[in-house]
């Protein structure tokens, strides 16, 4: 698959001059659909006319901003429902490590839910394809820091955990809580699959 991605950029990058001069929003879905085939991996355009696609089990968008095409986005959206303040508080801690911790990744909130993001600036609308997988596992690894620090949030959250009897007590908390995050993240389970989870 490296070998078609390479040969995809090249020839891109052959035709680039041209399509960066007039790349229209048609242009540019042309592109990631392209590309996306390329990589074995069904895309389509959506009502607001970005690139859609499946990837580990999850939804992805392409954007195709016509008016920027130094600009790419991939994004995982609506990974995670904020439904009380205190969750809120806790979504935007998890968020702030990952914004800390991750190169690339961008994570924040739109309309009360998570969304995760990989914007770069590419120079040619084309000259995202070397770069895509890295930018797919940088948004994999982010989400694993998401559900790792919101985990953690709320197992500090136990208001006395000196009454839990013994340490083999407080493993099987601290599983059950990370079992309730990977169920609740679609995928999670298949990528930790040794905590026990579905």
């Amino acid at each position: 698959m490296r070998i078609r991605t390479f040969l995809f950029a090249l020839a891109a990058l052959l035709l680039a001059p041209a399509a960066h001069a007039q790349s229209s929003e048609a242009d540019l879905q042309q592109l990631y659909l392209s590309f996306l085939q390329g990589e074995g991996i069904e895309g389509w355009v959506d009502s607001d006319g970005d690139v859609q696609f499946e990837y580990n089990d999850r939804t992805y968008f392409m954007e195709t901003n016509a008016s920027d095409t130094e600009f790419f986005r991939v994004v995982l959206w609506d990974i995670w429902p904020i439904e009380s303040a205190t969750e809120s508080i806790q979504v935007i801690n998890a968020l702030n490590e990952v914004n800390r911790e991750m190169k690339v990744v961008k994570g924040y909130v739109t309309n009360d839910n998570v969304w995760l993001a990989c914007e770069l600036f590419v120079g040619e609308p084309s000259a995202f394809a070397p770069v895509w997988s890295r930018c797919m596992d940088s948004i994999e690894s982010g989400l694993d820091v998401f559900v790792a620090r919101n985990a953690s949030a709320f197992f500090e959250c136990i208001p006395n955990p000196a009454a839990l009897p013994t340490l083999a007590r407080y493993k099987q908390v601290e599983q059950a809580l990370i079992i309730l995050f990977l169920t609740n993240v679609p995928g999670m389970g298949e990528r930790f699959s040794g905590f026990g989870g579905p």
